[in-house]
């Protein structure tokens, strides 16, 4: 077996063995570690290759990669994305409040969907597929540090 049926119960173990690690860790937290620390290359140190064609396999077919456990457990650096901050970044590309009300759920806090446009101070918020407006964040460690 292979695929997304048994990359599932993988994760979700993973996620669990990450979670009594760092119990003050988001799922966002969580998602970030095993994302950010996965690796693209198979153990020849080669591309990852598609097992349907054997063709170079893409990021719409293997995803962030294959997770390094080991390395998720001390990722260096966490992107902990909240839902406001998604909220954020959906107004910020003009989406209008119905249009984010259906994206985000009925559980979305009124004063978001009230606060207009204008772009965070927190994120990265792209405005078209090849342009990125920067903005600043203070990001802290969540591991120690080696030299």
């Amino acid at each position: 077996m292979s695929g997304t049926s048994m990359s599932c119960p993988h994760i979700s173990g993973l996620a669990t063995l990450l979670k009594a690690a760092h119990p003050y860790w988001s799922p966002s937290a969580i998602k970030s570690a095993l994302m950010t620390t996965a690796y693209t290359v198979d153990n020849a140190n080669s591309p990852l290759r598609d097992a349907a064609d054997y063709s170079l396999s893409t990021p719409c077919v293997h995803g962030a990669g294959h997770v390094d456990p080991h390395k998720a457990l001390s990722p260096g650096l966490v992107y902990d994305a909240t839902p406001d901050d998604y909220v954020s970044f959906l107004r910020s590309l003009d989406y209008t409040d119905d249009s984010v009300q259906l994206i985000a759920g009925a559980r979305t806090p009124l004063a978001l969907l009230l606060e207009g446009s204008g772009t965070p101070a927190s994120s990265t918020t792209p405005r078209s597929p090849w342009c990125l407006e920067e903005a600043r964040r203070t990001v802290g460690l969540c591991g120690t540090l080696r030299s």
